[in-house]
């Protein structure tokens, strides 16, 4: 977004079996600059004992907040996100991701593509170490796939 802002996170799910949920997500924040709104289902499946597949769908609508800068206008896309992952043992896994966003509403929000692989390690409470390489497409800043890595160190309270 733009700045320091607000938001609000709603979420519903059903538990249809041991091994399937799924929902609805809404979002709604705000800053300075922008006013998102996001909403779409979610479905989370069990793969037998250490497999599982997240998926999620949003449609997002970004808004000026100022309405008189014709530099800030609406704009419009369909988000999705995949993630394929398995659990070797209690506390790490490795996963495979796919994302896209597709512009709904002109080029202001282009097209990408996000293809990755990655692991999550969570040794003990309250540490995790977080990794992941992509193959991003942006076609904002380039016409063919990029890479970009991302290693993460996170203690919490």
């Amino acid at each position: 977004m733009g700045g320091e802002g607000q938001g609000l996170s709603l979420k519903a799910s059903a538990l249809v079996q041991k091994s399937l949920s799924f929902g609805l997500s809404y979002l709604h924040e705000r800053d300075n600059v922008w006013a998102r709104d996001a909403a779409g289902p979610f479905i989370l499946f069990g793969l037998g004992p250490k497999a599982y597949l997240i998926s999620e769908v949003y449609y997002q609508k970004k808004s000026a907040v100022e309405r008189y800068d014709p530099s800030t206008p609406d704009h419009s896309a369909l988000i999705s996100s995949s993630r394929f992952g398995y659990d070797f043992f209690k506390g790490f896994q490795i996963f495979e991701i796919f994302e896209s966003a597709e512009s709904l509403s002109g080029d202001y929000t282009p097209r990408q593509r996000v293809l990755g692989a990655g692991f999550q390690r969570i040794p003990r409470p309250h540490y995790e170490f977080y990794g992941k390489l992509e193959r991003k497409l942006d076609l904002a800043f380039a016409r063919d796939f990029g890479y970009q890595a991302l290693l993460v160190s996170h203690y919490w309270f």
